[in-house]
């Protein structure tokens, strides 16, 4: 076991890349609110330069302090590993649609590395540099280390305390398995970042996609994790800011009918986007139905792991399926919808039928 982290070096690099993305997220702000104005504008301008600076800090504390962060091989090693990659897995689609649990059972292959939020494409797009083929490392650097730093105090470092209906702590740890690190080579790399690669597509297309391809030396594929499309649209609506959903009386629905009308819209434009993906890249695309990870968790990851052309051993499978929860978690009774809402989430189901395929309002 071999892992990879980016070398102290490579700090001043990632602040350059989110400064550099300033502009493009200010966009990115509009879309996701429609909202305008220079005096929005200038406040998130500045929030982003913060945010800069402390991933800057950040970033040089964890080379500083965390032993894992040091590089233990030659350059020549580490680039030996990476040209062992053979695709790059980019999860397009909606927040809120159970992407953080189908990632971390993927990472946790001895052979795959899935970042848990990397924006790995709007950072490709925003980086010229990358485009080289000794910046590719560093690109790869950047999904791997986010991986590790995930395992060692994000969301992977933490057991589930809970169930999938009253959550207390959010946490997709899968002891005896290789999140966060792999097992002497990586054959796929990725991330998570669904909501943001679809945001990418919708507004830029898919030049970057084959410059990628291009460019890696690699295959680009698709994983779309679809929950039903009410319950993903409630969740947004019960995880919004001014809602009070974890302290709330689950059996009173909350009316919050203009947040509700933002998040289908919101949910419509992440659809347009996933849309591109499939329409362009078919066979490299693939839907995975969140219901089914919960209920046969499994089979999922076996359709997963063909779909990505790796095998999977039998005790990965079991190791991962042990940690889902069996109970689904079923949302959309919990806020009041008006007709007309509901039919404009129909909407965008018939707009875009084959990622929506069998969905309903009414199902159980």
């Amino acid at each position: 076991m071999f892992p990879r982290f980016p070398p102290l070096h490579h700090t001043v690099f990632i602040a350059a890349c989110w400064v550099g993305m300033s502009v493009l997220v200010i966009l990115w702000h509009f879309e996701l609110t429609g909202k305008t104005g220079s005096d929005r504008s200038d406040t998130y301008l500045r929030s982003i330069q913060k945010r800069a600076l402390e991933h800057t800090s950040q970033e040089q504390n964890n080379v500083n302090n965390d032993g894992a962060m040091k590089l233990t091989e030659e350059v020549t090693s580490k680039n030996e590993m990476y040209d062992r990659v053979n695709t790059l897995l980019l999860f397009v689609g909606y927040s809120r649609s159970r992407h953080s649990l189908v990632s971390s059972l993927l990472d946790a292959h001895p052979h795959m590395i899935v970042a848990d939020e990397s924006y790995a494409l709007r950072k490709w797009v925003q980086q010229p540099a990358w485009k080289t083929e000794k910046s590719r490392y560093e690109f790869f650097d950047t999904m791997l280390g986010n991986s590790a730093r995930s395992v060692k105090r994000g969301r992977r470092s933490r057991v589930a305390n809970g169930s999938a209906a009253n959550f207390q702590i959010f946490g997709y740890r899968i002891p005896d398995q290789w999140q966060g690190t792999y097992d002497r080579y990586i054959q796929v790399i990725g991330d998570k970042t669904a909501w943001d690669t679809a945001v990418m597509l919708r507004l830029l297309g898919t030049r970057a996609i084959y410059e990628m391809k291009e460019k890696l030396g690699v295959n680009i594929k698709f994983i779309h994790v679809v929950r039903n499309p009410f319950d993903n649209i409630a969740t947004f609506v019960l995880r919004h800011k001014d809602i009070q959903a974890r302290t709330a009386d689950p059996n009173v629905k909350i009316n919050a009918s203009e947040i509700l009308d933002e998040k289908i819209k919101l949910y419509n434009n992440w659809a347009e986007g996933t849309f591109v993906a499939h329409k362009s890249f078919p066979e490299d695309f693939l839907s995975v139905v969140s219901m089914d990870v919960v209920k046969r968790p499994a089979e999922s990851l076996r359709k997963m792991c063909h779909f990505l052309q790796v095998t999977c051993s039998e005790s990965y499978i079991q190791d991962c399926a042990a940690i889902v929860d069996p109970v689904p978690s079923i949302t959309r009774h919990r806020i009041m919808w008006t007709e007309k809402q509901i039919n404009r989430v129909y909407a965008t189901m018939r707009a875009f039928p084959v990622l929506f395929e069998g969905f309903t309002f009414e199902d159980v």
